[in-house]
């Protein structure tokens, strides 16, 4: 066994621990608790995808056994925690994880990058026929959030998944505020940084019978530059239940307060000053802040 086997092998038993205690932490309704545990898990997980080889159904298999329990208890916290506290508001500004796109969010990406997106249990490129568009202006709301993303700013609050990756259940975005700020963010291949993609103005949050939550943006103040500056999410943004992790973990969306959204515009409309450029859409965008 090489150690990069081994090293896959240990991980792989140290989540099923981890997995068991916070399935006992959410029979004992402490959600709080169960919710930072979850996040070590999903550190420890990204390790586990990064050493797993592509070609080893039995890797890959493992994978996604455990992308499915951590997807269900992460369900479980996020109903407790609503629960318990219901009522609660956020500052209406919403975040969503994207998968990379090198298309610049606005176009259906390389192969290279399908096929690694592909490896993820709940990508949308498991499931896409987007490599019969390719060449071909892409359809809009038939595959890919982040092709158009940036195209007609869009995004969603994704779906719940059963084990072998089928959507079962709609994800809904209760708290985001028309008039507020959408932030797209990714980790590119290039770092292991959660950067900011895009930003815009929400002008519309809409729940459709039996569909997720659609998030629709405003063009005229949407920021499509954003990935070339390099801005880091969560120098901005910090977990609620542990602020010192930098994992997202399970979801596409994360509520985010105006204070970090005005961190990352504020850096980002530095970067365009410093560069001599245009900052009218920025400026726009943090006028919309308390």
């Amino acid at each position: 066994m090489n150690d990069q086997v081994r090293e896959f092998s240990e991980i792989r038993e140290t989540i099923d621990s981890m997995l068991k205690n916070i399935e006992l932490t959410i029979g004992a309704l402490r959600f709080q608790e169960a919710d930072e545990q979850l996040q070590n898990v999903n550190e420890s997980y990204e390790r586990l995808d990064q050493l797993a080889n592509p070609s080893s159904g039995v890797q890959q298999k493992v994978l996604q056994n455990r992308a499915a329990r951590l997807q269900t208890l992460d369900t479980q916290i996020r109903d407790g925690m609503a629960k318990r506290e219901a009522g609660k508001r956020e500052d209406g500004n919403i975040a969503f994880k994207c998968n990379w796109n090198d298309a610049g969010y606005k176009d259906i990406c390389s192969a290279d990058v399908y096929q690694t997106n592909r490896r993820s249990l709940r990508s949308q490129c498991a499931r896409s026929d987007c490599r019969e568009h390719v060449g071909k202006p892409p359809p809009i709301d038939e595959f890919c959030y982040e092709c158009q993303a940036l195209r007609i700013f869009k995004f969603v609050a994704g779906w719940d998944h059963d084990e072998i990756g089928n959507a079962v259940k709609p994800r809904h975005i209760w708290d985001a505020r028309k008039g507020r700020i959408a932030i797209l963010t990714t980790i590119p291949p290039w770092t292991s940084s959660r950067l900011v993609v895009g930003a815009f103005r929400i002008e519309e949050a809409k729940d459709d019978p039996g569909r997720e939550t659609y998030i629709y943006g405003d063009e005229a103040t949407a920021l499509d530059d954003m990935l070339d500056y390099s801005i880091d999410f969560w120098r901005y943004h910090k977990n609620p239940w542990k602020p010192e992790s930098k994992a997202w973990g399970q979801g596409l969306f994360r509520y985010i307060s105006n204070i970090a959204v005005f961190g990352i515009l504020e850096e980002y409309q530095k970067r365009k000053l410093d560069a001599h450029l245009d900052t009218s859409r920025v400026d726009a965008l943090i006028s919309l802040l308390p």
